[in-house]
């Protein structure tokens, strides 16, 4: 069963996903006000899984990054679904602002 609300858009940007402080480069591919879908990379894809994360999102054009606290909600193969466990205000309406730039840009928002 599929249990989704709200818009969301396909993507690809840079993320970074700490793991035990250290940092690993991911791309987003799908994002939403309530979580996002991870590309891992192939090392991060060969750990377990842990209960939480830490996820730094870069924005466009600006040095100001995105921060939340994230858990993960399936996992397949190098694709994680993440759902936002923490995020403060500025960021959420940051990551609406970037859903609508998505959206202006013609990108296929489901």
């Amino acid at each position: 069963m599929e249990r989704r609300f709200g818009m969301r858009g396909q993507v690809d940007m840079p993320v970074i996903q700490y793991v035990d402080g250290y940092p690993h480069e991911c791309r987003v591919i799908d994002i939403s006000s309530r979580g996002l879908v991870l590309q891992r990379s192939k090392k991060l894809a060969l750990r377990p899984p842990r209960f939480t994360y830490w996820i730094e999102l870069p924005l466009e054009g600006t040095a100001r990054r995105i921060h939340v606290v994230a858990r993960p909600v399936w996992t397949a193969g190098r694709f994680q679904a993440m759902r936002y466990v923490e995020v403060n205000e500025a960021d959420r309406l940051e990551i609406a602002e970037l859903l609508d730039r998505v959206h202006r840009r013609g990108a296929l928002l489901h």
